[in-house]
């Protein structure tokens, strides 16, 4: 197999053979605003068939090279690195071409509104000459549109052929689309078209193409020194119980729910005299790995990382170190786990109780919140059904049932539901034995006491000011986020609604306020503060699957936000239901029709008056284990 290149060679090789002042010259428009031709062409020109020298033809390589264009790689790159090598066929160079206008931008100038572009795009803080460069470069990529009359997202979807083409919209339209009689939704009316479902679905490169990807860019840590395990694993010494739990990650250095639940039990576990071990791939991928030999496993002992060791090193240290030990598991996850490693770890030890946790549904999928294709929530159907070979996830799904059903078999564990409507879909749908399940959710909602002083910042209540319509944590597709962006793009310039974004990162390309929430030391749950001190009327959380928990939601009631939720969020649904703290809303078509007339201001905080609460945690496993005392 030839060896790929690193990172920097790659880099000197591109750019010994990019010729700058032939791209310059070719695209007048790059030379005027002054950017570095190298790094314009990387990050956009090629997209927009920029040529890089005149004996190489971007638009010329992609025809006669489908198999490029449709893994979208930089042909260039491609050519330079494995092309040339393979006898690729170069199409037409741009000497024999003589492109006038390359980008559009002469034949579009017209049409670009720079006063509303800059009044729609406040986080971009443009001056107005520098709008329409935006646009041409970035803007039109971030679905901004460049007028009043034209819609970038909407031109897209009724125009495909322009979106797998990677063109600028409104080029297209000037330049060819008007002519053609192309859509691009002029008028007033909204059509909601085909939705973002199906634009999930079209985006979608495939699942295994994901899988294979991060194989190829994300490495294995390298190996630990083998005296750091056992020297780690002394501290197990003085403990008589010794507590071992398994997720894709290391809880100590991510965010999420089954991090925080992770942080959680280990606590708790040290603080009823139990040493805690922690085990977690060295290499993030999105499955149960099959496809390595030997992959290494991050371990922490009581919440320390001690290192990266090989599977078979890990079996004899915890073998010996735990021999004559009460020994515990909880495994919350087997993600991006060989699983004979971990039942080969298992079965050395003299486990006296053993649990599993629903924190998703991976023990049923490959993908973890059964959305078919990343769109449509599937419930599960048999494994040998129309319904999986339809979709992406097909093939890995019966992967991740089989070794889910190996650990099931050798260690028998007890399944921990957080909701009873997880529980619920679980046992209706699992294809293998599972003798023992109980619920116990991983925390409750209970009234505050009164504060002596209010959040640092805290925004007014009143009847005047907008509803604050929140997104709560990650900009991810199955947590509900293009319904949420959506409702942005439609309804932000609506004096009635301001939209804003609580979490440690966001999306750029929104009109929305982003308020930077990130859990701290001592302070590891501040989205409540958070949405307290903002004043949040409304938390939109569009779970696209059954959330088994959903801590986001607990923690917008909390805060003092109503939750607006379809009937497809699980848990979420269910605590709306439950305790009568927000609307539970058909489908978006429903929810956009609540923003148009205004319905939906009837969730103002300055109309409920909420009270504040606070979230009582549970100890997870900790508080299963007989006999473990607080």
């Amino acid at each position: 197999m030839t060896a790929i290149p690193d990172e920097a060679t790659v880099a000197a090789l591109v750019a010994a053979a990019f010729d700058e002042s032939f791209y310059l010259a070719s695209n007048p428009d790059v030379a005027a605003v002054g950017v570095e031709a190298l790094g314009h062409y990387q990050s956009c020109g090629w997209r927009e068939f920029r040529d890089p020298t005149a004996w190489f033809s971007i638009q010329g390589y992609l025809e006669l090279n489908p198999d490029v264009a449709a893994a979208a790689l930089e042909p260039f790159r491609h050519y330079l690195l494995y092309g040339r090598g393979e006898g690729r066929r170069l199409g037409p160079t741009s000497g024999e071409r003589t492109p006038t206008d390359p980008t559009g931008s002469a034949a579009v100038a017209g049409a670009f509104d720079a006063d509303f572009y800059v009044a729609a795009n406040p986080d971009l803080k443009l001056d107005r000459s520098d709008a329409f460069t935006h646009f041409m470069q970035e803007g039109w990529r971030e679905n901004r549109d460049p007028a009043r009359w034209f819609s970038v997202a909407r031109y897209l979807a009724a125009n495909p052929d322009v979106r797998s083409g990677d063109l600028n919209p409104l080029v297209h339209y000037i330049q060819y689309g008007r002519r053609e009689g192309r859509s691009f939704d002029p008028g007033s009316g909204f059509d909601p078209g085909p939705g973002f479902r199906y634009d999930l679905i079209r985006a979608s490169e495939g699942f295994e193409h994901h899988v294979q990807a991060l194989a190829r860019h994300v490495p294995d840590r390298p190996a630990s020194p083998h005296a750091d395990l056992v020297e780690g694993l002394t501290a197990l010494a003085q403990k008589d119980r010794v507590h071992l739990t398994v997720s894709h990650d290391d809880y100590t250095t991510t965010m999420g729910g089954v991090q925080l639940c992770l942080k959680i039990e280990s606590a708790a576990m040290r603080a009823a005299g139990a040493a805690h071990v922690h085990l977690f791939p060295g290499r993030a991928a999105p499955v149960i790995d099959v496809d390595r030999d030997q992959p290494r496993l991050g371990v922490l002992v009581d919440g320390i990382l001690i290192g990266y060791f090989d599977a078979p090193a890990v079996r004899e240290a915890m073998e010996q170190t735990c021999a004559h030990k009460s020994v515990s598991v909880a495994v919350h996850s087997l993600i991006a786990h060989r699983a004979p490693d971990i039942l080969s770890i298992l079965e050395t030890l003299s486990i006296d109780h053993a649990y599993y946790w629903l924190h998703d549904y991976s023990s049923l999928c490959a993908n973890y919140a059964l959305m078919r294709n990343d769109a449509v929530f599937c419930g599960a159907p048999p494994p040998q059904s129309l319904a999986c070979e339809i979709c992406s996830y097909g093939a890995r799904r019966q992967i991740h049932l089989a070794e889910h059903a190996r650990l099931f078999e050798a260690v028998d564990p007890i399944v921990v539901a957080p909701s009873e409507a997880a529980l619920a879909l679980w046992r209706r749908v699992v294809p293998f034995p599972a003798r023992r399940a109980i619920v116990h959710t991983h925390a409750t909602l209970e009234t505050a006491p009164r504060r002596r002083r209010p959040p640092a910042v805290t925004v007014p209540v009143d009847s005047d000011r907008p509803l604050r319509i929140g997104f709560l944590g990650m900009p991810t597709s199955h947590k509900g986020w293009p319904v949420f962006a959506r409702m942005v793009s439609r309804f932000a310039d609506d004096p009635r609604y301001s939209f804003h974004h609580l979490a440690r990162e966001t999306v750029p390309a929104l009109a929305i306020d982003w308020i930077h929430v990130a859990p701290g030391p001592g302070d590891e749950t501040p989205m409540i503060d958070a949405v307290e001190a903002l004043g949040l009327d409304v938390a939109l959380i569009w779970s696209l699957w059954p959330e088994t928990f959903c801590f986001a939601a607990f923690e917008a009631v909390a805060g003092g936000a109503s939750i607006v939720t379809n009937p497809d969020s699980g848990n979420v649904h269910g605590l709306v239901r439950h305790l009568g703290c927000g609307l539970v809303v058909e489908d978006d078509v429903a929810l956009e029709q609540m923003f148009t007339s205004g319905e939906i201001l009837g969730l103002a905080r300055a109309r409920r008056r909420p009270r504040r609460q606070t979230l009582a945690y549970s100890r997870m496993t900790a508080d299963l284990i007989p006999g473990l005392a607080p």
